[in-house]
């Protein structure tokens, strides 16, 4: 059965804009934890910053160390979005038009309708960003 916690990431606030808190995250990639990640190219680890909104009776100052929080669903959900579907239609894009067409053009639809992809998701980045909700939670 699947975890009910949410998931949870350290963060500093690094900006305070009125009722959003800017809070920068370093993201680890999946080898992390591997015994020879310092020495290896594929290990990689880069900052995020995220835009949370926070009532107004919270305070936060730049430099709090906090913990970021969204609940699992969403953060499923944003994998599937993110990552899921657009390797599903890249693949399934690829056979259809390899179907009446040589591998060149096939790759380079299915290349196509990724940008495509993530164009639209662009496009649609106000609407995704309600509908995936992250709080903040002060770091003790």
């Amino acid at each position: 059965m699947a975890s009910k916690e949410p998931i949870r990431h350290e963060g500093e606030v690094v900006a305070v804009e009125g009722s959003v808190v800017h809070v920068k995250m370093t993201v680890h990639s999946a080898c992390a934890s591997c015994e020879a990640h310092a020495k290896c190219s594929f290990s990689e680890s880069r900052d995020k910053v995220v835009a949370i909104p926070v009532a107004k009776d919270e305070h936060y100052e730049v430099g709090d160390h906090v913990m970021v929080v969204i609940s699992r669903g969403e953060g499923l959900l944003a994998v599937w979005w993110a990552y899921l579907l657009p390797a599903v239609g890249l693949i399934a894009v690829y056979f259809v038009v390899n179907h009446w067409c040589n591998e060149l053009i096939s790759a380079c639809a299915a290349l196509g309708f990724v940008g495509l992809y993530w164009g639209l998701l662009a496009l649609l980045r106000k609407r995704l960003d309600r509908q995936f909700r992250f709080s903040i939670e002060k770091d003790i």
